[in-house]
C-alpha cells in the first residue's frame, strides 16, 4: 500500500548568499510561503549579516512608496544606502505628513558611519522642520490634536525635537486661553454687558491663531449685534406702552423737567470742545435726563449724534496708528498693525475700512512668514510663530486731535 503524501510539496528553494544583495531582493519577491518559514526561523543569522535586516525593512516600507523608479533603483543597485536616500527622497517629493514620516524612516536605516549619512542626516532636519510647518498649519486652521500629533512625529534625534515641544505647550496654553477669552465672552453676552463683551473678545486677536482672530471672534461679534438688537426692540416695545401722555404728566414733576433742562444745557456745553473726552462727558451728563421728561427724547437724539462722534474719534485714531505701523512694512510692525486695527468697533462707520486693511495685512503676513524664500530655518521655528504680547494705549490718554 502506498503510504506517499497525496500532495507532496517540493523542497523549498534554499535563499541565495547575503552577500548578492540582487539575487535576495529577487528571492524576495518570488517567495512562497515556505520560503518565508524558513526566512523567520533564520531570522537570527540573518541579523548578524551586514545590510539584511535593513533590506527587510527598505521591502516594507516600499510597500507604502509604491514608486516604479524607486523599485527599479532597488532591484539594480549594489549601494543599498543610495536606494534608500533616493527613495526618501521620492517619498518625501509631495511634502504629505505620512510620505515625510516614512521617509524619514527610510533615512534612519543609512548605518553610522556610511559615507551617504550626513546627507541623509541633513534631509532628516529639513523634512523634520517641513512636519513642524504642517503642523503649524494644521494649528492655524483650528485643528490643535493633529497639529500635536504631526509634531510629535518628528524624531528625538532631530534638532528640531526641542522646538517642536516647545511648540506643542506654546499652542496647548493659547489654546486655553482662546477658550477663557471665548467663555467669558459669552458670560458677558449673557448679561448684556455689550461694550464689555466686544473688549474681552478682542484679545483673541493677540493670541496669535488665524482660526481663533477670524472665526470664533467674527461669531462673538455677531453675538453681540443679535443681542443689541434684541434689547433696543424690547425697550422700545417697553417706552411704547409708558408713553401714555397722562401717565407721563401724573409721574414727573416739574422740579424734573427743570433738573433735565439744566443736565441737557451742560452736556451741549461739554460736547462743544469736540474732543473725546468732551463728548463722553457730554453722553454721561445727557442720560442723567429721566424719561417721560419733555427734554427727554431730545437728550435720546444728542447721546446718539455724541456717541457716533466719539467712537468716530477714538476708531479713526486706532485706525491711522495701525497704518503707520503697517507701513514700516516688517513682520512685528505687521502684526502690531493687525492687532491696532481690531479695536475699531464693529458698529462704527469705519469698521469696513479696518477689516478691509486688516485682511491686506493678514495676506502680507503670512506670505512674509511661509512663502518668502529668504526665511530663515529660525525664523519659522520661533519668531515667526510667536504669541504677541502688546498694551492696549487709549486715545483717551493721549494727546486729543
Amino acid at each position: 500500500m502506498d503510504t506517499s503524501p497525496i500532495n507532496p510539496s517540493p523542497d523549498p528553494p534554499q535563499p541565495p548568499e547575503p552577500s548578492s544583495f540582487k539575487a535576495l531582493l529577487k528571492w524576495l519577491e518570488t517567495a512562497s510561503w515556505q520560503r518565508l518559514v524558513l526566512l523567520g526561523l533564520g531570522l537570527m543569522v540573518a541579523l548578524i549579516v551586514p545590510g539584511v535586516a535593513g533590506m527587510m525593512a527598505v521591502r516594507n516600507l516600499l510597500k507604502v512608496a509604491e514608486s516604479p523608479d524607486c523599485q527599479t533603483n532597488l532591484s539594480s543597485s549594489d549601494n543599498p544606502s543610495s536606494v534608500l536616500l533616493y527613495c526618501a527622497d521620492e517619498m518625501a517629493r509631495n511634502k504629505t505628513v505620512e510620505n515625510l514620516r516614512d521617509a524619514i524612516k527610510l533615512i534612519s536605516l543609512i548605518p553610522t558611519g556610511d559615507p551617504l549619512r550626513m546627507t541623509g542626516d541633513r534631509r532628516l532636519e529639513q523634512w523634520s522642520q517641513d512636519l513642524l510647518d504642517l503642523g503649524e498649519a494644521a494649528y492655524q486652521e483650528g485643528n490643535l490634536d493633529r497639529a500635536i500629533n504631526i509634531a510629535r512625529l518628528i524624531s528625538i534625534n532631530s534638532r528640531v525635537y526641542p522646538t517642536a515641544i516647545n511648540r506643542i505647550d506654546e499652542w496647548k496654553k493659547s489654546w486655553e486661553k482662546a477658550e477663557e477669552i471665548y467663555n467669558k465672552t459669552q458670560d458677558a453676552i449673557e448679561r448684556q454687558e455689550w461694550t464689555g463683551a466686544l473688549n474681552i473678545a478682542r484679545k483673541l486677536v493677540r493670541l496669535g491663531n488665524r482660526y481663533w482672530e477670524t472665526t470664533k471672534y467674527q461669531e462673538l461679534l455677531n453675538r453681540v449685534q443679535a443681542g443689541r438688537e434684541q434689547q433696543k426692540a424690547e425697550r422700545a416695545a417697553v417706552e411704547k406702552v409708558r408713553a401714555n401722555p397722562f401717565q407721563s404728566f401724573a409721574k414727573w414733576e416739574r422740579g424734573f423737567e427743570l433738573e433735565a433742562i439744566n443736565h441737557l444745557r451742560r452736556a451741549k456745553e461739554l460736547a462743544r470742545s469736540g474732543t473725546l473726552k468732551g463728548l463722553k462727558a457730554a453722553v454721561e451728563e445727557a442720560q442723567q435726563i429721566y424719561y417721560g421728561t419733555p427734554t427727554y427724547e431730545e437728550a435720546q437724539r444728542y447721546i446718539e449724534t455724541w456717541q457716533r462722534q466719539a467712537e468716530t474719534i477714538e476708531d479713526r485714531y486706532y485706525l491711522d496708528r495701525a497704518i503707520r505701523l503697517a507701513s514700516r512694512g516688517n513682520e512685528s510692525s505687521l502684526q502690531a498693525a493687525i492687532d491696532e486695527a481690531f479695536m475699531v468697533s464693529p458698529m462704527g462707520s469705519l469698521y469696513e475700512e479696518a477689516r478691509s486693511r486688516i485682511d491686506q495685512w493678514m495676506d502680507q503676513l503670512y506670505r512674509m512668514k511661509y512663502s518668502s524664500p529668504a526665511t530663515s530655518t529660525s525664523e519659522k521655528r520661533g519668531d515667526s510663530y510667536r504669541i504677541p504680547e502688546q498694551s492696549k494705549v487709549s486715545p483717551a490718554s493721549e494727546k486729543q486731535p
